[in-house]
């Protein structure tokens, strides 16, 4: 973890760290810090535990576990948690750390993943300038409920050295409670982080989701026992491996006998894990599914998929000798479960259901469970979910009849539409999240295709820099609006000075013969204000005729014939019009012989060519090329996006 000095090695991916520093009482001694760690562990998981208890966790839960002093270090709590690529979990704990904090007088609060102060991610667009991943260590912290970045000004770059000198852990602890330092994040940076933080609680329920499964008594009775281990059950089948199959072939422990439907609950991150995977069972383990088109495909290929997982997981167990939660002996005389007990109960955790009832014996058990991973032992290792499944089946009985019963007055499953996402949806989500419109409904329907070539022109029009091409809508500085140059007309100036005279009879020793014109203003010397026009030279006529040529061989070409063309156009004196006249009356001073000769004009030495149309091919090129991107990125979006031109919606396919 950034900013905890050896504490703590490099967070690895999709694991967030935590850590909590408690106010330490001024006069406590040594020998009582264990003591005294245990204590405020205890207070703050029993003010965390009614929200934390109940929820249905990715892969790993929240934890906490005592740290002794250690250098700069203070005495802390701290805690890693796997959230399995479920980012729902990782800002549960966030929001759970920003409650603390509220609620603990003194107490300060540091979270990061592997993208480092990921809270600034969510703040982005509303930080310092001096803000950055290098500078930021040791800065962020939680506090009162509110995000706190100690500025700049504290500790600033050194005189020696362009770094900027890092906070020592202990002096950006003093930082933050220094009511004379101003460390509290701008309002902005608050409202969008607890934009994200508002949808919690309610949304640990909003993402569970609850499917009815046919599955065997035996998985049934496990999960009417410990419905969390449905978790590790998904996990195990998604993440299987050549070696975990195996296993599935003879389905020891896990067969398709004594089937039951049961209502599991899952979150929907660990629903779509399971529903969205084609998986056929192997023949030899006698499990099999009906058609597709069978209404009650979707159960039983849930089921199927979830005894699988149970399975994979029976067979990583290497010992069956647990008892029920896969910990030590349970002492429920100790004073200090008893004191957490009490806790719950005023807390409301256990909502008022009647005390021995079957309901208030399935939140007993997770208490348990929960007190015993973080108060009992925390030098203990985790028993494996496996463990902790066989010891359920052995130690707890259980009746076919009493699923069969319930299962006439089980709820419809939930509806799943949410796996599907319509583009409108999409753009309010992106919304949402951006924080802007994605789309211009105004601009859709006015949308010019004039302004992809007019765009593209003035692109390949614009002189580019030292630092790269800039589009059209970058525009740009004043300072380069002044700037005229004309890079035709350079070049030919540049002929004529070293000796790549047009016409011999042009001879000059004025600067005006190169195209070079002064403008008379107070700025004389500006470089910006001289204008390089392109002189007229026979080479322009001859380039042009050269290049009428190649566009009439083009055309009888493959490549020629792609291009799209000019519409055909009758031309004056042509048989399409008789009466057309011909004749021109010569210019004053000009005889008929010496009349300049005009540009050849490939229309008229070829009835049956047509020249090409740049600008609708482009636009026809441009259209195909994005349309082709099926709406997802590609070229023809990067280059139109960049110029500011946002295609509309194919509405009609």
């Amino acid at each position: 973890m950034a900013g905890l000095g050896n504490l703590h090695e490099p967070v690895p991916v999709d694991v967030v760290e935590y850590t909590l520093f408690p106010p330490v009482p001024v006069n406590l001694q040594y020998e009582h810090i264990d003591d005294w760690l245990n204590d405020t562990l205890e207070s703050y998981l029993t003010q965390l535990s009614p929200d934390v208890i109940k929820y249905l966790w990715q892969k790993e839960s929240f934890e906490l576990r005592p740290v002794r002093p250690k250098g700069d270090i203070p005495a802390c709590l701290q805690g890693k948690t796997n959230y399995g690529g479920n980012i729902d979990d990782e800002w549960f704990i966030v929001y759970q750390l920003f409650q603390l904090t509220k609620m603990s007088h003194g107490l300060i609060a540091s979270v990061q993943d592997d993208d480092g102060e990921f809270l600034l991610i969510q703040a982005a667009d509303f930080l310092p300038k001096w803000l950055e991943p290098d500078t930021a260590e040791n800065r962020i912290f939680i506090f009162n409920g509110e995000l706190h970045i100690i500025p700049i000004t504290e500790y600033p770059a050194q005189n020696n050295s362009s770094s900027q000198q890092t906070l020592t852990l202990t002096d950006a602890l003093r930082c933050i409670k220094d009511p004379k330092i101003q460390t509290k994040a701008s309002s902005q940076i608050q409202n969008s982080i607890k934009k994200k933080l508002n949808m919690f609680p309610e949304k640990a329920n909003e993402n569970l989701h609850f499917a009815n499964c046919y599955i065997p008594t035996s998985v049934a009775a496990v999960l009417e026992q410990n419905p969390t281990l449905v978790a590790p059950a998904v996990e195990a089948f998604y993440y299987r491996d050549p070696i975990d199959l195996q296993a599935c072939r003879t389905m020891k422990i896990f067969q398709q006998e004594d089937m039951v439907i049961y209502r599991v609950k899952f979150t929907r991150y660990m629903y779509a894990q399971l529903l969205q995977q084609d998986f056929q069972p192997d023949r030899r383990s006698g499990w099999t599914l009906p058609s597709k088109t069978n209404p009650q495909f979707k159960q039983d290929d849930l089921g199927l998929k979830l005894a699988h997982g149970f399975e994979i997981l029976c067979s990583r167990s290497g010992n069956k000798n647990y008892n029920i939660n896969g910990h030590t002996s349970f002492n429920e005389s100790d004073s200090r479960w008893q004191r957490y007990l009490k806790s719950l109960t005023e807390k409301g955790f256990f909502q008022n259901v009647l005390e021995g009832s079957r309901y208030y014996k399935v939140l007993l058990e997770e208490a348990k469970s929960f007190y015993t991973e973080h108060f009992a032992n925390h030098k203990s290792t985790k028993k494996e979910a496996g463990d902790i499944i066989l010891q359920l089946l052995e130690s707890s009985p259980y009746s076919m009849e009493d699923f069969k019963k319930k299962e006439h007055s089980l709820p419809l499953a939930d509806d799943d539409s949410w796996l599907e996402i319509s583009p409108d949806e999409l753009d309010q989500l992106l919304h949402d999240t951006v924080g802007k419109n994605t789309t211009n409904t105004s601009q859709q329907d006015t949308f010019d295709l004039s302004q992809i070539t007019e765009n593209m022109k003035s692109f390949v029009n614009n002189i580019s820099s030292v630092e790269g091409a800039e589009f059209p809508e970058e525009g740009d500085d004043d300072d380069d609006k002044e700037v005229q140059f004309d890079g035709m007309g350079f070049i030919h100036a540049m002929q004529k000075m070293f000796d790549f005279p047009e016409d011999k009879d042009d001879d000059s020793d004025d600067m005006d013969e190169y195209g070079w014109e002064e403008d008379d203003s107070e700025d004389e010397f500006n470089p910006s204000k001289f204008k390089l026009n392109k002189p007229k030279t026979k080479t322009d006529t001859k380039m042009k005729h050269y290049m009428n040529e190649m566009d009439r061989e083009l055309a009888k070409t493959e490549m020629g014939k792609s291009f799209e063309k000019t519409p055909k156009t009758a031309k004056v004196g042509s048989k399409s019009q008789p009466n057309a006249k011909t004749k021109t009356k010569p210019k004053p001073g000009v005889s008929a012989k010496s009349k300049p000769r005009k540009t050849p004009n490939i229309d008229d030495e070829d009835d049956d060519f047509r020249p090409v149309n740049i600008d609708l091919t482009l636009v026809k090129n441009t259209l195909e090329s994005y349309s082709a991107q099926q709406g997802l990125p590609g070229p023809a979006t990067n280059i139109l996006n960049s110029m500011g031109i946002n295609i509309p919606k194919n509405t009609d396919v």
